[in-house]
């Protein structure tokens, strides 16, 4: 690619500077990987023959439009100039998305999405989580006694007694996290919660004992943003397989 990229001052950066930047920050791998899973699947849909139709294209422009809160012409042009993109541009990486779900349909069947979830609800399920980390199960114990005699509350006991950094400060909180990204043993724990606040364990996990506050527990439905995730699982999966089936060289 000819020409200056982007300006500093007096300074031009040009596609060397880019490929260099990527190396020196390595970021140059997983660059070259998307650009080569972009090829792969666009190849694969044209071994497929699939292709988007132009009314698909302008239903996926009124999707993004619709997620990205903008409502009128103006909105689109000053959000694809906040984002360097250009008219093409977004086009053509709508397309690319597009793309990707025809080609999960093609490989993986027409409710490939909703037959996913229903076979990994698990996977897709979200916890709302406040927890305590301590390493004795003696002080476990008087915690969540303490917790469910509501002696005193939950952020008090943790900004008091948690070990773990990450939530202490904040009394615990968690927030929203995936069901299938905890410990086994912790997960057992709220998996079998019914929610609402319940106080769970002491669980033993990761060297520590843990007491969990399960604020909701929310059941995966197949919305907008489920959609993309799921689709960007199996797309993954398909990448892995096809990965191997070719040769790929990256200088």
């Amino acid at each position: 690619m000819a020409g200056a990229l982007a300006k500093v001052g007096g300074t031009s950066f040009g596609a060397d500077d880019v490929v260099r930047s990527l190396r020196q920050t390595h970021a140059y791998r997983r660059t070259m990987d998307e650009v080569v899973n972009h090829h792969l699947v666009l190849e694969a849909c044209k071994k497929h023959g699939l292709r988007v139709t132009d009314d698909e294209l302008q239903q996926a422009v009124n999707r993004m439009r619709l997620l990205n809160g903008l409502t009128s012409a103006a909105d689109t042009q000053a959000w694809m100039s906040e984002n360097g993109i250009s008219h093409e541009d977004l086009e053509a990486n709508l397309e690319y998305q597009m793309s990707k779900r025809k080609l999960v349909t093609k490989v993986f069947g027409a409710d490939a999405l909703a037959k996913r979830v229903k076979d990994k609800p698990e996977a897709y399920t979200r916890v709302a989580l406040s927890k305590i980390c301590v390493e004795s199960e003696d002080l476990a114990n008087d915690v969540a006694d303490q917790l469910r005699s509501e002696e005193e509350s939950f952020a008090a006991l943790a900004r008091r007694h948690s070990t773990c950094k990450a939530s202490k400060a904040s009394g615990g909180m968690v927030g929203w996290v995936d069901l299938a990204s905890l410990a086994p043993a912790v997960r057992d724990a709220v998996r079998a919660s019914s929610g609402d606040g319940e106080i769970v364990g002491p669980v033993r996990a990761d060297d520590r004992w843990h007491v969990l506050q399960v604020n909701a527990i929310e059941k995966p439905q197949l919305d907008y943003e489920l959609e993309d995730r799921v689709l960007a699982d199996l797309v993954r999966e398909w990448l892995e397989a096809e990965r191997k089936q070719v040769v790929i060289e990256i200088q």
